[in-house]
């Protein structure tokens, strides 16, 4: 068998000591490492390794060919990390740091970069390199191996750092190592291959959407949490958004009995919320699946139900020139026009409209979203993206909410002033985002981090791959593509 054939059938099986052929891209062997107990027992076919702190709880990574050119040291979180964490790499032979990794609050799936020079990326493809824990308590968790549905993209490797192509961008939506956290996060990326699928009626596209479905739902009556443990997931307000999509594929899957269980247990006076505070995700992530799966099955009460979700949080949440993400009970309202907040208002609205008779969405649903359009195409950034919070240019571009805004943009454009203004506008954004803002393997950067530590974290500048983000590209893509 030819050389670079095996190599790509050992990278297909998920082992880790594997390397794609030079000019490539290099998977890793994971040598020494600390041991101790998994936090949760994973799946057949995945394995990963933690990095602790302290001298013994060093990583070292060890290469069989190197990549032409300068590279990215590519890591991918395996397990929740809720803190602030800084990862030392060193040159293993001399010592010599490298760079390191800045990791806040990450999420499983969730892939982190070092570039390095084209001296440095030959440095450790030649002596390998130690990954040390300098900040933070720990252990962080990086895969290692993977099945081979999968492949090798989520385990340790130096990767060329050239800008990838629009097609390489298709290719890594459709993978599963694209997954994300069962809820509003996989529910991007479901919903993003899902519309791929219908509007431009993609059989490819529709066999990675089953691929996904089946990680989480399969033979349970739970879904899982994360594709490569058994841990259920705990319904929330904003984790239902996946229901959107699997309702118009599997209607009576038995899982829905465990979601409207929660929507009913957590409705007060026809709202559901967590608490005693008011999202805007829930417009994305309660209403649109409420809808979807009210149409399905003919049940009034649902959909009556996710025009209730739609009307309170317009009522909560939309003040004067501003959009807040959250308003408690105590009358706060924060996160004032922040990027994906307007995204999944908009989306959220647009997407339950498309799903409800016309006659069945009341004046001030469409008004909110016309006016929440309006908000976003007053603010958008002359490169044609959208800042972090999008009137606060100093907060920086953020390419996910981006994505999401310009996609509500394209599919509500009909109901629009002008939709020719609201269609030159997700144009530009799409072409921004594919042009400057992914990174090398075709997945996003430039995403901001999920909201898990508040504003601060949000107004830092911090920026990151995020794989939600390229479910609402891919959303935005295809709706650009039939609106043409």
């Amino acid at each position: 068998m030819p050389m670079t054939r095996r190599f790509a059938l050992q990278l297909m099986s998920g082992a880790a000591a594997v390397a794609t052929r030079k000019g490539d891209w290099s998977v890793a062997t994971v040598g020494q490492r600390p041991t101790g107990p998994l936090p949760v027992v994973l799946r057949p076919g995945w394995s990963c390794f933690p990095v602790r702190p302290g001298p013994d709880g060093r990583v070292t990574l060890r290469w069989q060919q190197g990549v032409a050119g300068p590279a990215r040291l590519r890591l991918t979180v395996a397990f929740d990390a809720r803190e602030n964490a800084r990862l030392l790499v060193r040159e293993s032979s001399r010592g010599d740091v490298l760079g390191e990794f800045d990791i806040r609050f990450a999420y499983p799936f969730q892939p982190f970069d070092l570039e390095l020079t084209e001296r440095q990326a030959e440095a450790a493809a030649e002596q390998g390199v130690t990954l040390e824990l300098v900040e933070g308590f720990g252990p962080l968790w990086f895969f290692s191996g993977a099945p081979s549905e999968v492949g090798g993209s989520l385990l340790p490797h130096l990767r060329r750092n050239v800008y990838p192509s629009e097609s390489c961008f298709t290719e890594a939506i459709r993978s599963l190592a694209a997954a994300q956290p069962f809820g509003w996060m996989e529910g991007c990326v479901m919903d993003g291959l899902h519309q791929r699928a219908r509007l431009l009626r993609s059989q490819t596209d529709r066999i990675a959407l089953e691929r996904h479905i089946q990680a989480y739902f399969d033979h349970r009556d739970t879904p899982r949490y994360v594709p490569h443990t058994d841990a259920p997931v705990r319904h929330g307000s904003e984790g239902l958004l996946p229901f959107a999509v699997l309702a118009q594929y599997d209607r009576s899957h038995p899982s829905f009995q465990g979601m409207l269980e929660f929507c009913q247990t957590a409705a007060v006076s026809g709202v559901i919320r967590d608490g005693q505070v008011t999202t805007a995700e829930g417009c994305y992530t309660l209403a649109y699946p409420l809808a979807v799966l009210g149409v399905v099955r003919d049940d009034h009460r649902l959909r009556d139900l996710a025009v209730g979700q739609l009307l309170h949080r317009i009522e909560r949440l939309v003040g004067r020139g501003v959009l807040y993400l959250r308003a408690a009970d105590t009358g706060a309202r924060t996160f004032p026009n922040w990027a994906r907040g307007l995204a999944w208002f908009a989306l959220g609205i647009i997407r339950t409209v498309d799903a409800l008779p016309a006659e069945e969405v009341p004046p001030p649903v469409i008004e909110a979203f016309r006016w929440c359009a309006e908000l976003a195409l007053k603010w958008q950034h002359p490169t044609g993206l959208w800042s972090c919070f999008i009137d606060q240019p100093e907060t920086g571009i953020e390419a996910s909410g981006s994505a999401g805004i310009a996609a509500a943009l394209t599919v509500g454009a009909r109901l629009l002033p002008d939709p020719a203004r609201a269609l030159r506008a997700a144009r530009a954004a799409h072409g921004a985002l594919l042009s400057r803002h992914l990174v090398p393997g075709g997945f996003l950067g430039t995403v901001s981090q999920a909201n898990r530590d508040g504003e601060r974290l949000q107004r830092s500048g911090y920026r990151v791959i995020g794989h939600f983000g390229a479910g609402l590209l891919a959303q935005l893509d295809a709706a650009l593509r039939v609106s043409a």
